[in-house]
């Protein structure tokens, strides 16, 4: 009895179904991993190539904690960037702006295409926005 239990053991084979979770964390895994490359690779070649209207998500830290705020290209004279500057500071990363949030237009602020270069370099700019709807809130002025 033992030895055809042992026989039977070593004849089969586990059954593939068994291994298809795995398989499918794994595929996820890739796929978020993937997916996060082709977003840091578009965020490089946005800064790169600032556009009036790009939206960035800023991250600076402040004491022991890091705030958030949200800058707006407003026009690129030759190597100068004059930005909006949002006009809530937030304790924490979110995607859109909240809906009493607009860019300031009388608190412009200049950087050169290098200065926004190093601060994505330093993980300062969190995330950049192109090609936005008008309802997500980043349209509003005043």
């Amino acid at each position: 009895m033992d030895s055809l239990q042992t026989d039977y053991e070593k004849n089969t084979k586990n059954p593939f179904y068994l291994y298809s979770g795995l398989i499918l964390v794994g595929l996820l895994i890739l796929l978020i991993v993937n997916e996060n490359l082709n977003t840091q690779k578009e965020k490089k070649q946005f800064v790169q190539n600032p556009q009036v209207g790009d939206i960035y998500f800023i991250r600076e830290e402040t004491g022991n904690k890091p705030s958030y705020y949200f800058l707006r290209i407003a026009s690129i004279e030759g190597d100068s960037v004059i930005v909006y500057h949002g006009n809530l500071v937030y304790n924490g990363f979110i995607s859109k702006p909240q809906n009493d949030d607009y860019f300031v237009r009388d608190e412009k602020l200049v950087y050169t295409k290098s200065e926004l270069i190093k601060m994505l370099e330093k993980d300062e700019i969190n995330s950049v926005e192109r090609n936005y709807r008008n309802e997500d809130g980043f349209d509003r002025i005043k």
